[in-house]
């Protein structure tokens, strides 16, 4: 997982694959029982455990919908509804198309910085990249490193895994940033 405990595309699950119509409300139901009894809850109230059933319910329907991916020349509403939407991808949908207001974020890996790849192609040449370089530090880095981060998505096997680490540096060189100056603040 990355430092903001969100799931990206470098995660993975190395269990045995599970078809999406194994993934069922009780069987789901039951695993996040077991979970919070693993923490030492003994007792759940009705309240707790009616919010287990709808979490269960959400990650069903989740596993039952067919994966919705960016495309290019999308209208913004249809990208905001794809599964190729994270927190920086968002943030930018925000600052260069109108979207709804959205914490500032940018991103931290190559699954994020695929997320922004897909979100410009969809929206193609409305929304110019430079822009975002007037929103803060970690932005402008990484407009400046945009070029090289897009010739090593190039060079890598999957689209976003690159190869010998130089992807990740830059990532860190811009959190390194962020973490400097909230010291000096």
């Amino acid at each position: 997982m990355n430092d903001n405990d969100q799931f990206t595309d470098e995660d993975h699950y190395d269990g045995e694959e599970v078809r999406p119509e194994d993934v069922g409300q009780i069987s789901l139901v039951a695993a996040f029982c077991k979970a919070v009894s693993d923490l030492g809850v003994k007792n759940l109230s009705v309240k707790q455990m009616n919010s287990i059933i709808q979490a269960a319910n959400v990650v069903t329907a989740a596993f039952q919908t067919p994966y919705q991916p960016a495309k290019p020349n999308m209208t913004l509403a249809a990208w905001l509804q794809c599964d190729d939407v994270g927190a920086s991808s968002k943030y930018m949908a925000y600052l260069l198309a109108n979207a709804p207001p959205c914490d500032k974020a940018w991103p931290h890996d190559a699954g994020d910085f695929e997320r922004c790849v897909k979100f410009l192609e969809a929206v193609k040449d409305r929304c110019p990249l430079y822009d975002m370089r007037h929103v803060g530090d970690e932005w402008r880095m990484l407009v400046d490193h945009w070029d090289r981060l897009m010739e090593l998505r190039k060079q890598s096997n999957d689209g976003y895994v690159a190869a010998n680490g130089q992807m990740r540096n830059i990532f860190e060189e811009v959190d390194n940033l962020r973490f400097k100056k909230e010291k000096e603040e």
